[in-house]
């Protein structure tokens, strides 16, 4: 029970980690902004998962370079797997949420298939990414009483310049377009979502089992 406790407290306190670091103070947007013209980093967190949880599109002159950085601990299933193993992982996910991201082992490298590279690139120019209004502009959610929700996805977007970086958020933008639809900015960032779905679905769904080492 005492190490229960403990461990809720090590998780609790690496969440307030994450929450404390600004955009300019983390060492892979820094690494971006150094070594690519541009890039958009779309991280998609909830209140249960608030660590990142980034897919990156980055682009300079010899063209579009894709990434992920997240938490190759985070999804497994406890019961699955022997106590001691578990217990192995579930330190290993601590370790990952006190990590501030930079270019270390859970930035990754990813193969987009050729027809979704630059129709992903295009959706961000199409839908202007760049000038869109978010949550902060335009407010969160709707006027309407029976929209409101507590529990859900927010959505950042980090837009990496070589001299800026720019972040836009939108919470829950698919609820709150069903529910009162016909926000343009919502309405844009939901298509450029819908891209990054397409273009990292098909890695996301085969990504390899973390291993761990007897070190």
């Amino acid at each position: 029970m005492q190490k229960a406790i403990v461990l809720l407290a090590i998780i609790v306190s690496s969440y307030s980690v994450f929450g404390q670091s600004k955009a300019n103070e983390i060492p892979l947007f820094k690494y971006l902004q150094e070594n690519f013209d541009s890039s958009v980093v779309w991280n998609s967190i909830n209140a249960w998962s608030p660590e990142p949880h980034y897919k990156i599109i980055s682009k300079n002159n010899k063209g579009l370079a894709f990434f992920t950085y997240m938490n190759p601990y985070g999804h497994f299933s406890a019961r699955a797997y022997p106590y001691e193993l578990a217990e192995k992982f579930n330190m290993l996910s601590i370790n990952y949420r006190f990590s501030k991201p930079d270019t270390n082992r859970y930035f990754l490298p990813v193969i987009v298939y050729y027809q979704y590279q630059d129709s992903l690139w295009h959706s961000i120019r199409k839908n202007d990414l760049w000038h869109l209004k978010d949550d902060k502009d335009e407010g969160e959610g709707c006027r309407i009483s029976r929209c409101d929700i507590h529990d859900s996805g927010e959505n950042y977007f980090f837009l990496i310049t070589k001299n800026d970086i720019k972040e836009l958020s939108f919470y829950d933008p698919f609820f709150y377009e069903s529910c009162c639809p016909g926000r343009e900015g919502r309405q844009k960032i939901i298509r450029i979502i819908d891209s990054f779905n397409k273009s990292f679905s098909s890695y996301l769904q085969n990504i390899p089992v973390a291993t761990v080492s007897s070190q």
